[in-house]
């Protein structure tokens, strides 16, 4: 791999040095790697050479303000059971800043290598179009949604074009599950940004640098900080996680928050955490805000916070409308999709997603939410108002009867709480208020054979309303007269729920229709045996979004004391891999250099974080002996194959005996080594 062509060219002249003046010099050196049967032809082609000529001529041009990557990330790495979990901060996509292009953030994603060996060899797969090696392949690439994707048609170097990514949302976590328990991998995260298309024929993207110090014996001596050295392994014998206790001081949302312990060498024991939702409004159901109901606003969650109680309720994670992990918020520019302010609108705004969502890990946690803003219509089921129905909390919760509920196709999302029908044995517990009987939608917005100011064995409560005294609000009832006799007929009529609007004129009261939530009927009773009896309750629970009062609690938990118990019976499971050793195993690191020897080494697994180890040869002399002190959440050690004289050992069979200094226990096995 020497340079077949290398050529320098200089020239001189004379020149002043005034005093207090400086001057630059400019110096190019450029070696480009050429085909020899090329430039020993008659042209002496030398296209490399001549593509570096060109390079070098731009950065002169631009008064040498090279191009740099984003901000260094910091890559933290923890070892799990045949995985390996990795994070890393946002410092690259938030606070870089381009010289080259005006100051501009010019992030665009990230890019993980892993590799095997100190030298990300086994990563090095791209070639360029003279197969020399070109560059690395990621493992794992996340980039901004900016449209900016694909292969950058600018700036390409040997036929190889930066790929930029797909749109995918950034992230600030990957867990490698394809790993090797023992096996040591070497990671490493890289920031790029989207280059300079505009300049010239275009600057390719820039990535950050992979830095490895090692001595001469190919021991490491010093990493970037977004490079990562980690074994994946399992825990030790008798080890039990952390864990996590939450609580809900909710009042009106009904998603579920559920958080989960991302990276156990990250968290924070005895920390409270709170978690707040941002709230916006979307519209309003009634048009006139003279005669709106308070509560008919259409609000949806579009960001959270979350604080560190115990740390003086420190903020430690936000997610909003600008900054979120991947694509946990969705942002809707559908056509006719909602009713607001009394026509249907398209939906314009920018709110969580309805699916399952995870956030970016914060001192070692993830939330996992799901429900958020299900009781909106989504775009591939729009006007489908079961989708906001909380199923898992709506039905009898006394009695049983054939009851046929049908949710507002157009304006039950302005009213997504909790409803109670209560029946009762008196006629009049509820009689209609309505003296403005306008503005009435039945559940499909059409229809004018309504019946008003009724009065019925039954009444409907707002569970999540109360008034000044205590008490739940009533909701308005009016009857859907379907069989058109101007007569309400239980087993033939619906009965529509909502909500009154009051406006004060002087010392009256007027009295309208706040806007269509849900209907009942009992069209599917044979007769009125069927029907409910007093006591019985019907629950209707829709889906819906966190309050500005909601908030949800949690702390992180320690790991329990070790059992003795557990990590006497967990002994059981100690092995040695590989058994028998044959040659060599994929757990041992590569050496690059020649005159150095290859590092032989076996492991033991579930082994307990504190004990002794000694191994025998099968005549009973001791050979070795491995003294651990690990954390408790490692359960393995590797043993170098050398006897405690640092001599090579002879291949045959060996004992080993395992001693945990808690308990006592012993465990005594044998593995064989084959050369």
């Amino acid at each position: 791999d020497k340079p077949t062509r290398l050529g320098f060219a200089a020239t001189s002249s004379i020149f002043p040095l005034y005093k207090g003046r400086t001057e630059r010099i400019s110096v190019a050196l450029l070696h480009a790697y050429e085909s020899l049967h090329e430039i020993s032809g008659p042209s002496h082609p030398a296209r490399n050479l001549f593509t570096l000529k060109k390079t070098t001529q731009i950065i002169y041009e631009a008064d040498y303000r090279f191009a740099q990557p984003p901000l260094l990330p910091t890559l933290k790495a923890t070892a799990g059971d045949g995985k390996v979990i990795l994070t890393w901060d946002d410092i690259a996509d938030k606070l870089t800043r381009e010289p080259f292009l005006d100051n501009v953030n010019d992030f665009e994603g990230y890019k993980l290598y892993r590799s095997t060996d100190k030298y990300f060899q086994d990563a090095e797969v791209i070639t360029d179009n003279q197969g020399s090696k070109a560059g690395k392949k990621p493992i794992f690439q996340c980039d901004l949604i900016d449209n900016i994707r694909g292969n950058a048609d600018y700036g390409e170097v040997g036929g190889v074009e930066f790929y930029l990514g797909d749109d995918t949302g950034i992230s600030h976590y990957f867990v490698d599950t394809q790993v090797e328990n023992g096996r040591t991998y070497y990671y490493a995260l890289v920031a790029y940004d989207y280059g300079a298309p505009e300049i010239a024929d275009g600057i390719s993207p820039t990535e950050n640098h992979i830095t490895i110090e090692l001595n001469e014996s190919e021991e490491i001596v010093r990493t970037g900080k977004n490079v990562a050295v980690v074994t994946p392994r399992p825990p030790a014998a008798g080890y039990e996680d952390p864990s996590l206790s939450s609580r809900q001081t909710t009042m009106i949302g009904n998603a579920t928050v559920t958080p989960d312990i991302f990276s156990s060498s990250e968290i924070k024991p005895g920390h409270t955490y709170k978690v707040i939702f941002r709230v916006d409004t979307l519209g309003h159901i009634t048009r006139d805000v003279r005669y709106r109901h308070p509560m008919d606003a259409v609000m949806v969650n579009s960001g959270m916070y979350v604080y560190d109680v115990t740390d003086g309720n420190h903020l430690v994670y936000q997610e909003d409308t600008t900054r979120f992990p991947y694509k946990n918020i969705i942002e809707r520019d559908d056509k006719n999709t909602l009713l607001l302010a009394g026509r249907t609108q398209a939906l314009k705004a920018k709110f969580y997603s309805s699916d399952e969502i995870i956030t970016d890990s914060f001192d070692g946690i993830q939330l996992k939410l799901k429900g958020l803003n299900a009781y909106l219509p989504t775009e591939h089921t729009q006007r489908i108002p079961e989708d906001g129905i909380n199923h898992a909390n709506s039905g009898w919760l006394v009695g049983k009867a054939p009851i046929q509920v049908q949710v507002s196709k157009f304006e039950y999302y302005g009213f997504t709480y909790t409803y109670d029908i209560v029946f009762t044995d008196k006629d009049t517990a509820y009689t209609g208020i309505l003296n403005r009987r306008s503005g009435v939608y039945n559940l499909d917005a059409g229809g004018d054979n309504f019946l008003f100011n009724l009065s019925f064995p039954f009444y409907v409560v707002n569970r999540l309303s109360v008034d000044s005294t205590g008490r739940y609000e009533k909701c308005e009832l009016v009857v859907e007269d379907l069989n058109f006799n101007g007569t309400f007929e239980i087993l033939e009529d619906r009965i529509l729920v909502g909500h009154a609007a009051i406006r004060k004129l002087g010392r009256n009261q007027l009295i309208s229709w706040g806007g269509t939530v849900f209907g009942f009927d009992f069209l599917a009773a044979r007769d009125s045996s069927e029907l409910p009896q007093p006591g019985d309750i019907y629950r209707l629970d829709f889906m819906r979004p966190f309050a500005e009062t909601d908030s949800i609690m949690f702390t992180v938990n320690a790991a329990p004391p070790m059992q003795m118990e557990r990590l006497n019976d967990s002994m059981d499971k100690i092995k040695v891999v590989p058994n028998p050793y044959i040659v060599t195993n994929s757990m041992e690191p590569a050496v690059a250099n020649k005159f150095l020897n290859q590092r032989r080494r076996l492991m033991f697994n579930h082994i307990p974080a504190q004990c002794e180890i000694r191994i025998y040869t099968s005549s009973g002399v001791l050979v070795d002996k491995i003294d651990v002190e690990n954390e408790p959440s490692n359960g393995i050690v590797h043993w170098n194959l050398l006897s405690r004289e640092d001599l090579e050992i002879a291949a045959g069979m060996y004992v080993y005996y395992v001693k945990s200094k808690v308990t006592g226990k012993e465990k005594i096995g044998k593995f064989a080594v084959i050369k």
